[in-house]
């Protein structure tokens, strides 16, 4: 989130969080398909790849695209990342992983949920370890993917805000590469 908006402002990229798009669908009291999902959410389940790709398609569908598109939390596995492709939607340049050890992500996440006046649904402990343990399990193929591809790039995801966003600013302008 905090370095997707330092590349949105540097970049003029469109910006689409998976989880927002995916919590908006939930909101939406008229839309059967957000109620449909959310039960899952609420277990600490991934939402499944054709509705995450059916959010996503009619977001970048709409987006202005003038400067790129930035995607957020997605893909998260390789399927998606096959599945993305076949349905033509624009190919990653750079895949930018921000390395961040377990403990970390469940601190941070445990205390957004704390510090939040709209706590999620699935931020409790059962559901945390439960999404960290299929992120795991799902995404070290997924980074094999992209780095055999020559696009992936990681970050030191535990470095202040500003430090992650000015690294990330360096490779996609050029100027650095942390490529495996």
């Amino acid at each position: 989130g905090t370095s997707c908006s330092i590349i949105q402002k540097c970049f003029g990229c469109d910006h689409f969080s998976t989880g927002e798009l995916i919590r908006a669908e939930i909101e939406d009291a008229s839309s059967s398909f957000g109620r449909s999902i959310k039960e899952l959410v609420a277990s600490g389940r991934l939402v499944d790849t054709k509705t995450v790709l059916k959010l996503l398609k009619n977001a970048v569908q709409r987006a202005k695209r003038s400067a790129g598109v930035l995607l957020d939390g997605f893909p998260r596995t390789l399927d998606q990342a096959v599945l993305y492709e076949k349905e033509g939607l624009p190919l990653p340049t750079h895949v930018i992983y921000l390395d961040v050890p377990r403990k970390v992500l469940r601190e941070r996440i445990l205390s957004r949920g704390a510090k939040s006046a709209k706590r999620r649904s699935d931020d409790n402990p059962e559901a945390i370890e439960k999404r960290l343990n299929d992120f795991e399990q799902q995404n070290k193929k997924l980074l094999e993917f992209y780095k055999a591809h020559g696009k992936l790039h990681v970050v030191d995801g535990t470095m202040p805000p500003a430090a992650v966003g000015e690294q990330v600013k360096a490779i996609l302008s050029g100027r650095a590469s942390s490529k495996l």
